[in-house]
Formats: C-alpha cells, structure tokens, sequence
C-alpha cells in the first residue's frame, strides 16, 4: 500500500527523487509481445524476454485482440500496469485461479483494454487507477490508496471496492457490492442489479450522486452515512426497492416507483429537489419512514394508468418530526383527480373527487371518523348526515383544516338506516353544501385489524436500527385497541409511540432489559383504510451481548 500521502511534502519530493536516483537497473518498461496471448509468466512472451517485476512497468498495449492470463504461480507484482493502448482490437488481461496483481503504483486500462479478475483474486494498486476501457469484476476484491475513477464500463459482482470511487460514465454492480465511498459524475450512470448493494458505514460511506442511479424492482441498497442527490441527478428505485439511507439530501430528482420505499434518520429537500412518487396497485408508494423530514422543493404524485385510490389517505413521509412543507405541487399525472398532500404530524396525499366528497365513502354500525372535501366554507358550524324518512346523524365533533379545507367529523352510525345518505356541511348564517348520496351505510365488515413491522429484519451486535409498526384498519367503523410490541433481550431500546390525528408530541420512553419485555401501546383509533405508523422502536444490540442478532414482533389486540 502506498503510504506517502501520510509524508510531509519537502520529505516527499526528496524521498522521490532519492528512488529515481537509485532505482535498480532493471527498472524498465516491459512490453507484451505475444500477438496471440497466453501467460503472464512465460518470459518469451515480453520484451525484453523478462517477467515484469516489482520496479517495472508492465505495458499490455500489443494491437490486436488477445488474452494475457495471470494464475496464482505468477504472483504479479508491478510499479504500473498499463493495459490497452487505444489500437485496435481488445488487449485483455485476465486475473484468474485465485491469483493476484499488486502495482506499487498506479492501473491504467486503456479505451482497448480489459481487465478481468475472476473468482477469489484481487488487485491492488498502491496509486491510483484509471479506468477507460472495461473493469470488471466478479466475487473478487479491489483496493486503490489513491482511489479508482471510472471513464469507461466498471462491472462488479459481488466485489468489495476499498477506496474511493469515481464515476463519470458506466457503472454496473450485481450482487452484494461494497464501497468505502462513491461519486458518480455528471454523465455517470449506476445500474444496479441482482441483490443488495450496500455501502457500509465502517469506513467513510458516502454517496454523492451528480448523475443517474438506476435501481431494479424488489432490491435494496443502503448507504451509511449521508446520501446527497445533488442538482439534475437522479435517482430511480424500482417497485418495491427500498433505500436504507442514514441522511438523505435532495437537490435533484428522487423517482420511486409504485412501492418503493426510503427508511432512515433523516430526509432533506432543498428548494430545487424534486420527489416522485408513483401510487399503483397493489401496493401503493411508501416513500419515508423515519425521524426527520425537512421538506421543500416539488412533489410530483403519479398515479398508474387504471389506478383509483382507496378510500383514506395515501402515505407518503412517515416521520416523527416533519418540518416545511412541498412548496410545488404538480398533480399533472394522477389520472384526472385533485391531489394535495396533507400534514396531520405525518404526510399523507389526500384525493379529492369533485363535489363534496367523504373519505371513507361507506361505512358500518359503529363509531367513524370521515373526511370530506370540496366545501367552500372557510368557518364550519356543523356536519350532519340526511336521508329522507329518517333522523339525521349529526357529527359528535368537526373540525376544518384551515391549510386544505378538509373537514374532519367524528359521526356514530349506530342505529342508522343502510342505504345512501347525503353528505351536509353547515356554514355560517344556516347555509349549507350538500353532497348527495356522498355517503352511504353498509352493513358491518367484521375485518380484524393488521399490523406490519417495517425495517430490517435483524441487527447484529454493536449495531442500532429503527423499526416502524403500522397498524392498517380494512373495516369500515373506526377501531379501537391496543398495540403489543414484544421486545428481544439483551438490547437498549426506545418507544416512541404516536396517536391517529394527534398534534402534540409523541411519547418516548426507553429502557435496557436482559429478557424479552412485552410493551403495551393503549387507546389507539384507527380509522379505516389508513395505514398509521403508531409506534417506533429503536434497538441498540451492545458489543458485549450474548446476543448474534435482534430482530420485533407486534401483534394488534382488543382488552
């Protein structure tokens, strides 16, 4: 490994000029001659007829299209290694049966050149490398002191890069790859294939996006530490990708397709970001879950071709402390429908359908709490239900959100006679809007509640992570119960738990267990159709536990 980065300069230069002086005179440059290919170690096949050695420049930029093989007898070690030299042909270089290449200085791969390195080999530069042809890399291992800048094709499966990356045209990883730190150009695209790509955070594990990241449905990839997305970059997330991101910083454009999904500490989006998220069936985008949410710039909601929305609010920033707002809002691709994101603690994007219009839009024998758009009154002094022959149900409670207009009702329809019912909302000096049939009263769906934890699925020890509880109400009354969170041993823990509708702060408490602890989480209302995140659970696995792995389980119950 070069360690001269750590030498003050004057040292350096004369430290430089010291080995120039007395370099061994069989430092030379060393060229392959063998048009045809064939070993690395066979000294016929240089000129002059000698294997590159450790103070030589080992130059594979013979015209032609060939295969120079390095095996694990060989072990080739190199000042430098150029490979390509922009003639024609492809001059290849290809690292196999668990060899290695070390350079004490730097890798050049030329616009003709191709290096390969195969199952279990590695290559090591002790400069730094310089990509413009093809790298490619498969279950191997790669590490530059003075970092790897990629201006042709870099392909890495299953490979660990140490050192810094640079990117400024194409990018491929398959499988479980890792990065100390990555910046991809403007100009620079990253495809990310096949299994999780991860970026650990023991290193410095930054991702600076200045180009286009592009990752397939289903995957998941994560970043350690800060992710900045930076002006015209973009970073696409296929359906039901998810991004584990501890800070997230948005100048560019974040595309998530239906399904798709952030979870980390933070999220920031400055002015000139712009988030796109995409609703469909079945399952609809879930952009952010978790601690802070700093919001500006544009929301872009898109629905799918075909796609009607179901009753309630969609999800869209689940976080515990959410600040700002979407200064832009383009509505220009949701099949028609008014949309407007709403900021009840969370954000939801709330639909809403001409007329006066009531979410759910059914209901059961029991107590529910609606929404209902379009009314023009800017002060609300009741909301009843009316159908003809019968008494009308009036709102136990209202309450108009001054910012959307929406008007939220508590009404109880026990008793009420199924079939429609028209929708009214009172202003001032008696007036009233009128939703006809707006609202109708089915027959109760007796549908048990369903709770799901998001996050990973465990955590080693000396690591800490954030799990999320939903808790989704496909009834059509309100319902109300308890949430129990059981709790692994051996771990630090905090509760942070949330009520539907609530304006004031969360409640927190934390604590440190050697057993299992069962938390309970009381008095929930959960209207229907609304996926609510009522609680979050950090863990913290110590260093010291006996623990390998941590992992929460929560179920939904009735006292």
């Amino acid at each position: 490994m070069n360690t001269l980065g750590r030498i003050p300069l004057v040292v350096w230069i004369v430290a430089a000029c010291t080995c120039l002086l007395t370099a061994p005179a069989g430092a030379i440059d060393i060229a392959w001659t063998n048009a045809a290919g064939g070993a690395w170690g066979e000294p016929g096949n240089w000129s002059p007829a000698q294997v590159p050695g450790p103070e030589d420049r080992a130059l594979v930029t013979l015209p032609g299209t060939y295969t120079v093989t390095i095996v694990f007898a060989d072990a080739a070690s190199v000042a430098t290694l150029i490979v390509g030299g922009g003639q024609a042909g492809l001059q290849t270089v290809l690292v196999d049966d668990n060899a290695s290449i070390a350079t004490g200085d730097s890798v050049h791969v030329g616009a003709s050149g191709s290096l390969v390195l195969r199952l279990d080999t590695s290559l090591a530069a002790g400069g730094a490398m310089v990509n413009e042809g093809r790298l490619a890399s498969d279950m191997a291992s790669v590490e530059t002191s003075l970092g790897l800048e990629n201006r042709g094709t870099l392909e890495l499966t299953n490979t660990t890069v140490y050192g810094a990356v640079t990117n400024h045209d194409t990018l491929r990883t398959i499988g479980h790859v890792g990065f100390d730190q990555l910046t991809n150009e403007p100009g620079g695209s990253w495809e990310i294939h096949g299994a999780p790509v991860d970026l650990p955070g023991a290193s410095m594990s930054d991702l600076v996006n200045r180009g286009r990241i592009a990752v397939d449905p289903a995957l998941t990839f994560s970043v350690g530490d800060v992710f900045s997305n930076e002006a015209f970059a973009v970073l696409a997330l296929g359906t039901n990708a998810v991004a584990h991101l501890v800070q997230a910083v948005n100048a560019g454009v974040i595309r998530c397709a239906t399904g798709a999904r952030f979870d980390g500490t933070s999220f920031h989006q400055s002015p000139d970001g712009e988030l796109e998220v995409h609703y469909g069936t079945p399952t609809p985008a879930f952009f952010f879950l978790g601690e802070t949410a700093e919001l500006d710039g544009t929301l872009t909601p898109v629905f799918d071709p075909g796609f009607t929305p179901p009753a309630g609010d969609l999800p869209l920033i689940l976080a515990q402390n959410v600040s700002g707002r979407f200064a832009v809002v383009n509505a220009s691709r949701t099949n028609g429908l008014d949309v407007q994101p709403v900021y009840p603690g969370f954000v939801y994007l709330r639909v809403f359908r001409p007329g006066l219009s009531v979410l759910p839009p059914t209901g059961g024998a029991g107590p529910l709490t609606v929404s209902i758009s379009g009314s023009s009154f800017k002060t609300v002094t009741g909301v009843r239900l009316r159908r003809a022959g019968e008494i009308d149900i009036v709102a136990k409670s209202y309450a108009r959100d001054p910012t959307t207009g929406v008007v939220t009702a508590q009404l109880e329809l026990t008793g009420g006679a199924q079939g429609a019912w028209d929708v009214v909302v009172q202003g001032p000096d008696g007036g009233e809007e009128t939703g006809p049939g707006a609202f109708a009263i089915v027959g109760p769906a007796a549908v048990p509640v369903s709770v799901e934890v998001y996050g990973r699925e465990r955590i080693r020890r000396g690591n800490n992570s954030e799990w999320s509880v939903a808790v989704t109400n496909p009834g059509n009354i309100d319902v109300v119960g308890a949430l129990e969170i059981v709790v692994p041993g051996h771990v630090r823990w905090e509760l942070v738990t949330q009520r539907a509708g609530a304006q004031q702060a969360p409640d927190r408490v934390s604590g440190k267990y050697d057993d299992p602890t069962t938390l309970i989480v009381p008095g929930l209302t959960i209207p229907p159709g609304v996926n609510f995140i009522a609680a979050r659970v950090r863990l913290e696995v110590p260093l010291d536990t006996a623990e390998s792995g941590a992992t929460l389980r929560a179920r939904w119950f009735q006292p």
